[in-house]
């Protein structure tokens, strides 16, 4: 099993790396994966306030990634916030644009 896993790693490594195409194709994977991993942190802290009981600190956080004034929010209301901030960045941010990219394939353009 690992001969095979390192066999399909090296042909991975092959196609994508030493040329254009294989840069810009990595590039955008690391682009997509970034942006996750930045949204991710981002709710993995207001959920560490959250279990420290610290709501000035969640709501420090939650500004960071909704542009809504947060100083009024209850605990509700900052737990809606993050839900709603990570769904819609989810699907628009990193679903898309991953679409978008698929679909951008040579031959897809139609006059």
């Amino acid at each position: 099993m690992s001969i095979i896993l390192s066999g399909f790693i090296f042909i991975i490594e092959g196609l994508l790396f030493g040329n254009i195409i294989g840069n810009l194709i990595l590039g955008l994977i690391i682009s997509i994966l970034l942006a996750g991993k930045s949204l991710f942190v981002h709710e993995k802290d207001i959920y560490d306030d959250f279990m420290g009981d610290d709501l000035d600190n969640a709501k420090i956080n939650l500004s960071k990634i909704v542009s809504r004034k947060v100083d009024e929010y209850d605990e509700s209301a900052i737990t809606r916030g993050a839900i709603e901030s990570l769904s819609e960045n989810l699907a628009m941010d990193m679903l898309l644009h991953y679409f978008g990219y698929l679909r951008a394939y040579p031959g897809n353009f139609h006059i």
